[in-house]
């Protein structure tokens, strides 16, 4: 999933210049209305009806899943209308933000859309109409069927989905709109010298990648059995600010920017980081006691570890590689022989007209 929402970054604040710091609501807002618009067309289906549907969530869903279990064709109907309504939801909400957002300057933008993720994530945490607010919405497993094979579907899920995200990434970035972008991304005076909309570029792009975002944030609540409002600050509810805003602008940057397989490495290596420090160290220091330490600041300490690490990380390569792991390289309107063919005879000169023979 980071790689697939780290390639959606790449376009937006990569090639176009856009820092989409509203990354977060363009994700949960694909999850949230996806699984809500699942839940409630099953509800319909099987007949559930309650004064509230949400504080029932728990007790529905148990019985929607008997059904799914049974019933794989109707499961996969409703994995799909999460999916695509996950999808156009985000991908709208792109198109709105668009309007007042994208004619702002580089850091105006930054702290609109930052300010439009945390008035959405807000506005979930609370109204309980879109998956419950605080009672959260238990999501119904479109997956139960597979029993067992469940986790390794969603395995294959995700690596297919970033996969397509990474081909369309890098077809976009080798083709003449990948030139376009980075030409309004470099200098935008000179870009509309040459005819581009810019802002009608910029618009598109954040349209496509917030689409992408979406239905990212869908399948992510595919695999999650309960999803909520971001409550609690950078670390609270289903999709936390630190985590889905600042991790992919980290792998980016880290990975090396307006670069798909930098992106890609910079993904593994955080996820990684992810694992061992949050996951690994902490199961390997339980039960351990250090003398002068007390234990839960220990536990609070191992729990923030993950982000003290990745941190430092990006620190070092801001100091010492600011391009990032794998830099930016130049793209080519033609083949490479093509131009080595063209600068060799450019070299060797014009030819010399033909010799006449016996005064012909």
């Amino acid at each position: 999933m980071y790689v697939a929402i780290s390639l959606t970054l790449n376009l937006e604040f990569g090639l176009t210049g856009i820092p989409n710091f509203g990354k977060v609501l363009f994700i949960s807002a694909g999850g949230m209305f996806g699984a809500s618009v699942m839940y409630r067309l099953a509800l319909y289906f099987f007949r559930l009806k309650s004064n509230d549907i949400f504080e029932a969530s728990d007790t529905f869903t148990n019985i929607i899943n008997a059904h799914l279990a049974t019933n794989p064709l109707l499961a996969a109907e409703l994995a799909l209308v999460m999916i695509v309504v996950g999808g156009l939801t985000a991908g709208l909400l792109g198109y709105l933000s668009s309007y007042p957002a994208i004619r702002l300057r580089e850091d105006y933008l930054g702290m609109l859309l930052l300010g439009a993720g945390e008035l959405f994530s807000t506005i979930t945490a609370y109204y309980i109409p879109i998956v419950g607010g605080p009672e959260n919405l238990t999501v119904p497993d479109v997956l139960v069927g597979f029993g067992n094979l469940e986790r390794y579907v969603v395995l294959i899920t995700f690596a297919l989905f970033a996969a397509a995200v990474f081909l369309y990434a890098q077809s976009v970035l080798k083709s003449p709109l990948g030139r376009t972008l980075k030409a309004v991304r470099d200098n935008e005076v000179a870009s509309e010298m040459l005819g581009k909309d810019n802002i009608n570029i910029r618009r598109k792009t954040l349209i496509v990648a917030s689409f992408l975002s979406g239905v990212a944030g869908a399948l992510w609540a595919v695999y999650w059995s309960q999803i909520g409002g971001l409550i609690g600050g950078d670390l609270g509810g289903t999709f936390p600010r630190l985590l889905y805003t600042f991790f992919p602008f980290t792998i980016v940057i880290l990975g090396g920017a307006a670069n798909n397989y930098g992106v890609v490495l910079g993904a593994f290596l955080v996820t990684g980081l992810q694992t061992i420090t949050a996951e690994s160290i902490p199961s390997l220091m339980t039960g351990v006691t250090i003398p002068g330490i007390n234990v839960n600041v220990l536990d609070e300490f191992l729990n923030s570890l993950q982000f003290l690490v990745v941190g430092i990380l990006l620190l070092l390569v801001l100091m010492w590689r600011p391009d990032g792991l794998l830099r930016e390289k130049p793209t080519y309107a033609l083949p490479r022989k093509d131009l080595r063919q063209m600068a060799s005879e450019m070299e060797e000169g014009p030819s010399s007209p033909p010799q006449k023979k016996n005064g012909a």
